[in-house]
């Protein structure tokens, strides 16, 4: 664990550094805002230590070294008396906990709400070891609890993208076998029962012949529903639009909905895994407006922005009930946003008891880094 002192007193210094030392932390020290900011950006810091009396002053022109981010909070207009905001916010962005040492917990009131809101633990005089040591450990606990939530949910995700992939790769698997063999068995007795009808003298057996024909016309058109449903071959030959516009039209003719698809010709090709996870999110969306939202009209788009492609799905009907939204037990919906995960993108709902429902499902077209969680764009819920 590493800990930054931004401009400390010598004396308290002295107390931190001792303690640092007796619990194996490495601890670096800087005099300016400045400074803790090219430290935030070189070093993986857990904490940051600083006065609320702090002189505030930034250089006019902070290190080129510094990342985007931290360069943005300058460039956002952060000048002397937005020095400390700056900072916090910076702390923010690379994750590190803050500590705030002030002579008196009144002084807290001259803080704006963003700075007071992020401050992790203060510390109030006396300044001795065993105080600062005490709230120094309270920061080490919750800094290794949130490293084992942090793996957790890595292992959690990995899980869930691995199983996920053997689920598709066992789809597609089935897929194959019942368009390559089992289709091409019904055909091939299909051939047969056709023949057997034109060559049978008695009518009784022309006529059970016929209806074999029939019955076996059928079965195929099952088994090719079927198998179009576990993988449809448009993902991987003609793209996710097509697969998309497809899977609008079997809707249609089975809950005689309108589903009206909107394509983009600007969509690009995606990543196998982002087009897949796009035409489950597609599949299930619709799935649920034809079963339990009471619509007559469906309007699927697929939009292409700037870096990311949208999946839109909107229907006028009854909406989703506000605890559905929340229920962990509503597997629908708590798949759709966990595939999108899984692949860097997010869904977000809006709903109501008369504007109907509209899911969105926003995906990035670089491929996402397996065991990343997405924490950047949690779904957003409510009326329209």
């Amino acid at each position: 664990m590493e800990l930054l002192l931004l401009d400390i007193d010598s004396e308290v210094e002295q107390i931190i550094s001792n303690l640092c030392r007796a619990r194996s932390l490495v601890c670096h020290s800087v005099s300016d805002i400045d400074a803790a900011l090219e430290k935030l950006q070189t070093c993986e810091l857990d904490a940051v230590l600083l006065s609320l009396s702090l002189p505030v002053s930034l250089s006019p022109t902070l290190s080129p070294t510094l990342s985007p981010a931290l360069s943005s909070l300058w460039s956002s207009g952060a000048a002397e008396a937005g020095a400390r905001s700056a900072l916090v916010r910076a702390c923010r962005a690379r994750g590190a906990a803050i500590l705030l040492l002030l002579d008196d917990v009144a002084l807290l009131g001259q803080l704006d709400d963003e700075t007071r809101s992020a401050i992790d633990d203060f510390v109030l005089p006396p300044h001795d070891a065993a105080h600062v040591g005490a709230r120094l450990d309270l920061i080490v606990r919750r800094r290794r609890a949130e490293a084992q939530l942090r793996a957790a949910a890595l292992a959690k995700q990995a899980f869930a993208a691995r199983v996920l992939g053997m689920q598709e790769a066992e789809r597609q698997h089935l897929s194959r076998e019942l368009h390559d063999s089992i289709s091409q068995l019904l055909l091939v007795h299909r051939m047969d029962a056709e023949w057997l009808a034109g060559q049978a003298d008695n009518e009784a057996v022309h006529d059970a012949a016929e209806r074999l024909c029939t019955g076996l016309d059928e079965t195929l058109h099952l088994v090719r529903a079927l198998a179009m449903d576990l993988r449809p071959p448009a993902i991987d030959d003609l793209g996710i639009d097509s697969a998309i516009e497809t899977l609008c039209g079997n809707v249609a003719r089975r809950s005689r909905i309108h589903c009206r698809f909107e394509g983009d010709r600007r969509v690009r090709a995606l990543p196998e895994e982002v087009a897949v996870t796009m035409y489950r999110i597609a599949q299930e969306a619709l799935t649920n407006a034809a079963r339990h939202a009471k619509c007559r009209n469906i309007h699927v788009q697929l939009l292409q922005h700037a870096r990311s492609v949208e999946l839109r799905v909107t229907d006028d009907g009854v909406g989703i009930a506000p605890d559905r939204l929340v229920d962990t037990s509503s597997f629908g919906l708590v798949g759709m946003r966990e595939r999108a995960e899984l692949v860097g993108g997010h869904v977000s709902i809006q709903t109501g008891p008369t504007q109907g429902t509209s899911i969105r499902a926003m995906f990035p077209h670089t491929p996402h880094r397996p065991g990343a969680v997405n924490t950047q764009a949690p779904p957003r819920e409510g009326n329209p």
